[in-house]
């Protein structure tokens, strides 16, 4: 299917804030993706920081010999990498008080984004198929037939549980279905993924599955989804 670019919404961790779709909030966009900290539930009640936390716990933990690393990796309150943000996003605010000791600490949006890509490179560092990702853990075994068949249900499920508990995504969504624009979670220049997909302007198509844009419009009530 071949798409103008002023169709799409094209949302990422770095997608600038303006107000595109009219609903009052210039983080809006950025806010679609899979990486903001909305906390998800597994099928045993363990809490992930995020969808993007979730996806790469569940590759573990249904998918592999190891499935405890699902928890010690990933998870909210277990899990060492949001561990990490939390402790170095702890330190920025200590800095932030100590030049303002009367005012509650914020950080800058800049802050902010930058500590939650920089968690969200880790995870993707541990789910990568190389010796200093999910090969760096000894003996470990990756059924990837498995995991191509269920993670489309998990995404799902995820997506889905985010839906019901996040009013903004929902707000969000909804202003896109109504200015018949399509949803794209961009993923990168050099080629698609599963989750999001790229605009190609020389074919007006999109290479990628754009797995996480589509599952957004179809809760959205996208018409033909």
């Amino acid at each position: 299917m071949k798409y103008q670019a002023s169709q799409l919404i094209q949302f990422y961790i770095d997608s600038p804030l303006t107000d595109k779709l009219a609903v009052g909030d210039v983080e809006a966009i950025r806010w679609l993706g899979p990486y903001s900290h909305v906390p998800i539930k597994d099928d045993e009640g363990v809490v992930y920081p995020s969808i993007d936390h979730y996806m790469a716990g569940m590759l573990y933990k249904v998918a592999t010999n190891k499935p405890h690393l699902a928890l010690s990796l990933f998870s909210t309150e277990q899990g060492d990498i949001h561990k990490e943000y939390l402790t170095e996003r702890a330190r920025k605010l200590q800095t932030v008080k100590a030049k303002n000791p009367k005012a509650e600490p914020t950080l800058s949006k800049v802050d902010e984004y930058a500590l939650i890509k920089k968690e969200i490179g880790k995870i993707n560092e541990k789910i990568s198929m190389t010796d200093d990702g999910l090969y760096s853990f000894k003996n470990i075994q990756f059924d990837e037939g498995k995991w191509l068949s269920l993670r489309g249900d998990l995404l799902k499920a995820a997506m889905k549980q985010r839906w019901d508990i996040d009013p903004i995504l929902r707000k969000t969504v909804e202003s896109a279905r109504d200015k018949a624009k399509i949803l794209v979670y961009y993923t990168g220049e050099n080629s698609g993924s599963y989750l999001g997909a790229t605009y190609r302007s020389a074919t007006k198509t999109l290479d990628g599955q754009n797995a996480y844009g589509l599952e957004l419009m179809r809760l959205g009530g996208f018409r033909g989804l």
